[in-house]
C-alpha cells in the first residue's frame, strides 16, 4: 500500500530532460498501472494529482487486474 497526501504530485520526468527512464517507470509502473498508461505518463512527463493517480489505480483494478500481479495488459 502506498499513501500519498491528497495533495501530492507524480511525474517521471525522465522525458523532460533527454534521459533514458529507470527501472520503475519500465518495470513496476506498468504492473501498477497498466501498459497503456504507464507509456503515457512516461512519454507525456505530464503531473498527475494523487486523487487521479488513486483513480487510475482503482479503474486497473475494476479491470480485474491485480496490482502488482505482474500482469501488464492495458
Amino acid at each position: 500500500m502506498t499513501r500519498a497526501h491528497r495533495r501530492a504530485r507524480f511525474c517521471i520526468p525522465f522525458m523532460k530532460v533527454g534521459l533514458v527512464p529507470d527501472c520503475r517507470a519500465f518495470y513496476t509502473l506498468p504492473r501498477v498501472i497498466g501498459l497503456a498508461r504507464a507509456k503515457e505518463f512516461v512519454f507525456t512527463a505530464r503531473e498527475i494529482q494523487a486523487e487521479k493517480a488513486q483513480d487510475t489505480i482503482a479503474a486497473y483494478r475494476a479491470r480485474g487486474a491485480s496490482v502488482g500481479s505482474g500482469s501488464s495488459a492495458a
